[in-house]
Formats: structure tokens, C-alpha cells, sequence
């Protein structure tokens, strides 16, 4: 799968393999970056006083089956390395090396999990390790989605937006990234997009979710025409929901804290958000 990801606390690199070269790219808070499938990476936490926070997005459009799986190229029994189930004589072959030196590396050296503490003299390591060897120009930075001016900013709240269009590194996974930040008893606009889904995720505060959609089918034609539904639902911390295309929604903050919302627009390249209320609203130019 490819991988979006927004960084949402802390600091740490993302190191990943591109035509022959370890590229690192450092991360911190606000920070958006993508990797293409099939590519191994890892990510590293950078500061010993705070946990790294990460929310990524993982588009399946490669798989045949929907589904995504995580294949570790570096592991024992915990993770299983996936080289780890050739045949003794192949691996043997490949490597040129013998089952006693394969045996610790591919099968019984690694049982921590897949998430492990690195010592202090193992992070030196890799710090010297990224001084030379590292190239990478031609693949671009992260972004930082919180150093720049927000898109549209007023007394009820403000929007940061990045997407495919703005961003080499989203155009490729055609996914645009968005972080709305709403001040006690403020909404949205009522609106739908064009072309986008939508993955919102609450990051703190609470509030509200309104979203019509059409009506069962067996339930439409009962009522003789296109018949719509009102979906109501409480929002809180780590709340995930989704909006379809065409979908109108609105999310409204509760009179005690501000609410804040992490979205990743899948297939952002053309979309266009109409609004159905207020200045920009699209009814206003229809005859």
C-alpha cells in the first residue's frame, strides 16, 4: 500500500530505499510526507524525552484484494522475516553464506516485536551512518502543513490544506491533507466534495457530524422520488469517520472546547468543495 502520513507529535526520521541509496528525511510536528508501496523504510523516534505520534493513510488501489499487508524484510520469529520461508538451498544460494550464518540473521536473532528500543550506541550508529550514502535530492522534503498561513482563517476558526496539486509528494498518491481547527460553538459550512472521500479524524476536542445521503433503495421507491437521510453522530478524540463523494456534511464544535480534525482527501487531483451555505455558496448562481 502507499503510505501518507501526518506527523502529530514529536520528532523523528523516516528513512526509506530509493534506486539504490538510503534516503532519510527528518520529521516533526505538522509534517506530511508519502512513500510508495513496496518500498522498506523505517521510521525513528529522534527524542528521548517524547513519544513519536503518527497518522497515516494506506491506499490499497495496488492490491487485488483490498486488503493491506506488511511483508518485514528485517526480523526473526517476531516480526517473521519474510525471506525467512525460502527453502534453506535458495536462501543458502542467494546469500552465499551458510544456514549457521543465515539461521541468526532471517530466523531465530530477532523476537522484540514489531516496534522496538534502539540503545543509545545503536542511534549514534545510525547517525553517523546517514552522513555519507545519503543522496536523494531528486525526492522531495516533507512539508510542514503548520508553518505557513492557514487557507482561510476567521473569528470561528481556520483551515491548512496541502494537496495534490500543491505537493509533489501527494500528486503521486493523488491525496490531499487538511487540518481544521474550530473554536467553541463554530461549524462548517455545509458542503460536499466532487471527487474526494474523505477520512476525518478527530484529534481533540468535541463535537457533532451531520451528513445526508440518499434513502435505501426499497425505502425511495416506496416514497415515489429520490428521498435523503440525516446521519447524526458525537465526535470525540480519536473519533474516525468517512464522507463519501457528493455526500454534504457539516461538523459543529461543542460549547465547552475547540474541536480539531485531521483529513486525508482520497483522489484530490480535481476535486472541488462546494459549499452550500454562506458567501461562496454554490446556490447563489443558479438562475
Amino acid at each position: 500500500a502507499d503510505l501518507a502520513l501526518y506527523v502529530t507529535g514529536g520528532r523523528g526520521r523516516v528513512a526509506f530505499v530509493h534506486e539504490e541509496r538510503l534516503v532519510e528525511r527528518q520529521l516533526r510536528d505538522g509534517d506530511v510526507y508519502a512513500i510508495a508501496a513496496g518500498i522498506p523504510f523505517y521510521i525513528l523516534n529522534t527524542d528521548d524525552s517524547r513519544r513519536l505520534f503518527i497518522h497515516c493513510l494506506l491506499r490499497t488501489q495496488c492490491s487485488t484484494t483490498g486488503l493491506y499487508e506488511s511483508f518485514y524484510v528485517v526480523g526473526g520469529r517476531n516480526p517473521q522475516n519474510v525471506l525467512s520461508q525460502f527453502s534453506e538451498d535458495v536462501l543458502q544460494a542467494a546469500f552465499n553464506s551458510s544456514k549457521a550464518v543465515l539461521d541468526p540473521m532471517l530466523v531465530s536473532g530477532f523476537n522484540r516485536g514489531a516496534i522496538i528500543t534502539v540503545s543509545r550506541e545503536q542511534m549514534e550508529r545510525l547517525s553517523r551512518g546517514r552522513i555519507k550514502g545519503f543522496g536523494g535530492s531528486e525526492e522531495p522534503q516533507p512539508f510542514n502543513l503548520l508553518y505557513r498561513n492557514p487557507d482561510f482563517s476567521n473569528n470561528n476558526g481556520e483551515i491548512f490544506t496541502a494537496d495534490a496539486a500543491d505537493h509533489r509528494v501527494l500528486r503521486r498518491l493523488n491525496v490531499g491533507v487538511q487540518l481544521l481547527n474550530l473554536k467553541p460553538r463554530s461549524m462548517t459550512a455545509p458542503h460536499y466534495d466532487t471527487r474526494s472521500t474523505r477520512i476525518g479524524i478527530v484529534r481533540n476536542g468535541r463535537g457533532i457530524l451531520e451528513l445526508v445521503r440518499p434513502q435505501e433503495q426499497e425505502q425511495q421507491q416506496q416514497q415515489q422520488g429520490p428521498t435523503y437521510q440525516k446521519l447524526r453522530a458525537n465526535l470525540n478524540p480519536g473519533t474516525v469517520f468517512l464522507t463519501r463523494p457528493g455526500y454534504p456534511s457539516t461538523v459543529i464544535a461543542s460549547g465547552n472546547e475547540a474541536l480539531q480534525i485531521l483529513y486525508f482527501d482520497i483522489n484530490s487531483q480535481g476535486n472541488r468543495r462546494q459549499f452550500l451555505a454562506g458567501r461562496s455558496n454554490v446556490l447563489r448562481y443558479l438562475p
